[in-house]
């Protein structure tokens, strides 16, 4: 994921990443059932969809509150 996020020229900090990697547990399962490759690639589009997803939102999220 970590790759990804690179590739797509995103920063390792910014709140997107950051949600996809807490959220990555879910992949792991998919790894252990089918292999490495397979919970790579998965891993790769859980990021993709979650930096898009984000985007859908326009940067409005329930648990995420800004506050000034």
């Amino acid at each position: 994921m970590f790759a990804t996020t690179l590739l797509l020229g995103n920063s390792p900090a910014s709140p997107s990443p950051i949600l996809a990697a807490l959220f990555s547990t879910t992949v792991a399962l998919l790894a252990g059932q089918f292999g490495i490759f397979i919970g790579l690639l998965v891993g790769a589009i859980h990021v993709i969809v979650v930096d898009v997803t984000a985007s859908w939102h326009g940067g409005m999220d329930l648990y995420n509150r800004r506050q000034a």
